[in-house]
């Protein structure tokens, strides 16, 4: 059984892989989306994967009110995680957290 975060990473978590999928869902129209947990000793790991229509990192879609990208990064730096977002236009995406556990 995996240890409980304290609460406010759980929630930042929580956050980030709820707009993860979204994205997925209602931007990229995936058709598969798979979320990976991993729990170390001195870290957490979540990948959430798609299949959807990708993007450019470097410039990604605005975002239409929503938590977004920008939101992601926002949690990602309040957890002094490390974050990973790689996509390549019609080719799905990756967003990858890795918080420290320490």
């Amino acid at each position: 059984r995996a240890p409980r975060l304290a609460p406010v990473i759980e929630n930042n978590i929580l956050r980030v892989g709820q707009e993860a999928i979204t994205n997925a869902t209602k931007h990229a129209g995936a058709r598969q989306i798979k979320v990976n947990l991993e729990f170390g000793e001195k870290q957490f790991c979540m990948r959430v994967w798609d299949d959807g229509c990708g993007f450019d990192p470097q410039n990604p879609p605005p975002s239409d009110g929503g938590f977004g990208l920008v939101g992601i990064r926002e949690r990602a730096i309040e957890l002094k995680a490390d974050l990973s977002i790689h996509s390549i236009p019609g080719h799905g995406a990756e967003i990858a957290l890795v918080v420290p556990l320490s």
